[in-house]
């Protein structure tokens, strides 16, 4: 029997960046769909299927690696609440701009955000970056611009 794994290439780098493809790749298919589901529904309607089947795909994963077992403290259980209120709020926000701008637009702005989140944590956290990755990242930035 074949296994995924035997697919992957045994560089842990390159694995890591072949992954890395075909994420973004189905995101990009996602945002696609839901620019062409746009075309034909509001956009509530839109998200709330895509979040119901989002919910049973989830389901079937969480039932089959046995998580529905494990508890979480009450703290966490708030955290868990906030973080899911906010990727809500993201998911609205970023699929009315979806609606409203070309795909290719919308993901590249989506790209941006692994930048952003960099430097936020080195200006208003403090956390130590090189000069490099502060670089790397400015650069990233302008080109996002250009988009």
């Amino acid at each position: 029997m074949l296994s995924a794994a035997r697919l992957l290439p045994a560089n842990p780098n390159a694995r890591g960046a072949l992954l890395m493809a075909i994420t973004m790749s189905a995101f990009t298919a996602n945002d696609i769909f839901m620019k062409l589901a746009g075309q034909t529904m509001p956009l509530f309607q839109a998200l709330f299927l895509r979040s119901i089947g989002t919910c049973i795909f989830l389901a079937v994963v969480v039932w089959a690696t046995g998580g529905f077992s494990y508890r979480m403290s009450e703290r966490d259980m708030r955290l868990t609440l906030l973080r899911s209120l906010a990727e809500v709020a993201a998911a609205f926000t970023y699929l009315t701009a979806l609606f409203n701008m070309p795909v290719a637009n919308a993901t590249a702005i989506l790209q941006a955000l692994p930048l952003t989140v960099t430097l936020t944590a080195a200006f208003f956290l403090r956390e130590p970056i090189g000069w490099r990755r502060l670089l790397a990242s400015g650069v990233g930035l302008g080109g996002v611009l250009l988009i």
